[in-house]
């Protein structure tokens, strides 16, 4: 419960709130796969690293099968070599593989973010322009809005 409302204090824009709500769920209930799983996504859109790969090694020790272990791992990975990266070209690559992560984890939004964050240091990058193209296009349109 205390997992799902932090995700709509998050959704909201209310971060702060969404982090208090999340710290309360872990305290309460260590072990619950989802909670972590919120917590490292938190983390990797404050760009807090260092906790999302604490609750990343905490999920793999409790749950090392859960499928976002392998996919966090993996953006975590790229992230940081991304960083260390000198030459601009490669670092925009393990900037994509990022990019390809979240859209693995269904997290469309931030794979669009990671892409314009990549066109935005080369507009004549076409493989993150395709990816883009791709990630807007998913669902039957381009980002269609819910219709109520």
């Amino acid at each position: 419960m205390l997992t799902r409302v932090a995700g709509d204090y998050w959704s909201l824009g209310f971060r702060r709130q969404a982090e208090r709500v999340l710290r309360r769920a872990i305290e309460t209930d260590p072990g619950f796969p989802p909670m972590l799983v919120f917590g490292i996504y938190f983390d990797l859109q404050r760009k807090d690293t260092v906790s999302a790969t604490s609750r990343l090694r905490h999920l793999r020790s409790i749950a090392f099968s859960h499928p976002a272990v392998n996919l966090f791992g993996n953006l975590l990975a790229s992230e940081e070599a991304a960083k260390k990266e000198k030459d601009l070209s490669r670092s925009l690559a393990q900037r994509e593989i990022v990019a390809q992560s979240y859209e693995k984890l269904g997290l469309t939004e931030s794979a669009i973010d990671e892409l314009t964050d990549i066109l935005d240091r080369n507009p004549r990058r076409l493989s993150a322009l395709r990816s883009l193209g791709g990630s807007m296009w998913k669902g039957n349109g381009i980002h269609r809005r819910k219709e109520f």
